[in-house]
This record gives C-alpha cells, structure tokens and sequence, in this order.
C-alpha cells in the first residue's frame, strides 16, 4: 500500500468511541467523502479494510464540499466548523439506508441538546435547523462494502444573512452554535460526543426499531404543514402538499391537494 497520501493527513490525539478508530485530520482538502474513499481503496489493497469501521475523515476546510445534490455546494469558513466524514461497514446497517440520513439527524439533535440544550428540527431528508435556519447538512453514500456519512455542522462561523451564496434563493439562511451560544464551540469535543451516542444507537437498535419514528416525528421540519416539493433526484416538478409523516423506510408521506397519499423516495422540500 502507497501511504505517501495518507501519511500527509495529520492524526490528532483523539478518543474515538469506535474502538478507537483512527481520526485522520487536514488543515485543508477538497472534500472529506473524496478524502475517505481514497483511504478505504488503500486498505482494501492490503485486506485491511475493516480496520477502518469507525474511523473519521475531518477537515478544517474543503474547497469542494459538496450537497446531497449534483452541483449543489457546501460553503464553509477555514477553521471554523465541523466537517466530517465517517466510515462504518455496510453490514452493520440493520435498518434501510433511506433511514441512514434521517436517523443520523436524530443523533446529531440529540447530541446538541444534551450537550448545549439547543432544540432543532430535522428537513427531510438530511438538514438540521435551528429556527428554520440551517446549521447542519447530511450527506450519505455506500460504496461496496462500507457506508460513507459526511456531515457538516456549523459551530463558529458567524453569519449575518447578507453575504452567503447558497441558501439565500430558498428563502432560509444558515446558522451556528456560536450564534447561537454566544461562544466558541471545540468541534473535536462535538465530534467525540456526536460518535459517541452514534455507536451507542448502532449498538441498541436494529431494524425493528420504531422509536425512532417517533423522535423524528417530533423534530421534523414542516410536520402537518404546507410545503413546496420538487419531486425526483433532479428536483424537477415543484407542486405543494402537507406533510403528514415519515415511513419505516425513511421515505416522506405527504398528502396532496386532492386529499390523496402522496410518498416521496427522492426529491426537495420547501418550508413556506
């Protein structure tokens, strides 16, 4: 195995949960997701992938932090927020994938309200918002044998709603814990606590898990209200529905003008 690339990622004395999987840190990269695949083609060379279930890719800066979305981007200052990438083996996955985004918004809400007693909702499918501004977004993807979870959290940026390019369109704008908290946050203390509750969910439940259906009824973004939906992976077909709830799967039940059931696998809602 070539360690020239991974030898540049500066390893941090950090206590993972996950058995003390390694935490790979950069100053700056271009995307952490990028950054992960890179280190399980490298380990998989030597069979060693599964050394890697619970390790984290983080960065203090990405130049192409990227959404759930084709082109769509995540905008982050140098140093100021929380930006990562876990690895966890595929077959650890108890429950369906479509949940994956869903549930790791419950944990990371969790996290912040044990820790910072800061209440947030969660915007099917991967975004979480403080007061209907957003403060983290979710990425999820599996590849082959393991499951890539990107998260970017919002900590000590501080926003004024004037100068952001992305989200300004849609009618919300971001925010951050220090915003929010009137202090400095420590993402390597916020990241050890989000792994944490993280491996303690994995360890507990499994798919028949309905609980948390329940904690994301109660946080979820728009619930029995009217929103906008762009339909499909292209978010193409904008029409309003009321939201109504979140199935097993983690796909979104919404009732439409005509009173009919409506179920979205893929797609874009907006809060109006």
């Amino acid at each position: 195995m070539d360690m020239t690339w991974i030898n540049k990622l500066q390893y941090r004395d950090f206590k993972n949960p996950f058995n003390k999987a390694a935490l790979y840190y950069l100053n700056e990269t271009e995307s952490t997701m990028q950054d992960a695949l890179k280190l399980i083609a490298g380990f998989q060379k030597m069979d060693g992938s599964s050394v890697l279930h619970g390790a984290v890719v983080m960065a203090g800066y990405q130049r192409k932090g990227r959404g759930r979305s084709a082109g769509r981007k995540w905008y982050s200052a140098h140093g100021k927020n929380l930006l990562f990438t876990l690895i966890l083996r595929k077959e650890i996955l108890e429950f369906p994938y479509l949940r994956l985004p869903l549930i790791t918004g419950i944990i990371i809400a969790e996290t912040l309200e044990k820790k910072y007693a800061v209440s947030t909702a969660i915007k099917w499918p991967n975004d979480l918002l403080y007061n209907s501004r957003k403060l983290a977004g979710i990425l999820c993807e599996t590849h082959e044998r393991h499951i890539l979870i990107g998260v970017g959290l919002n900590c000590n940026e501080e926003f004024n709603g004037r100068n952001y390019k992305d989200t300004q369109k849609k009618g919300f704008y971001p925010v951050s814990l220090k915003d929010i908290l009137h202090r400095d946050i420590n993402p390597f203390n916020l990241l050890a606590d989000i792994l944490y509750e993280f491996k303690i969910y994995l360890k507990r439940r499994g798919s028949g898990d309905t609980a948390w259906n329940d904690q994301l009824k109660k946080r979820l973004a728009g619930i029995n209200r009217k929103v906008r939906v762009r339909m499909g992976i292209d978010e193409t077909g904008c029409t309003e529905a009321v939201i109504t709830g979140i199935d097993a799967d983690g796909v979104l039940i919404l009732r439409d003008r005509e009173g009919g059931t409506v179920k979205l696998v893929s797609g874009e809602i907006e809060l109006i």
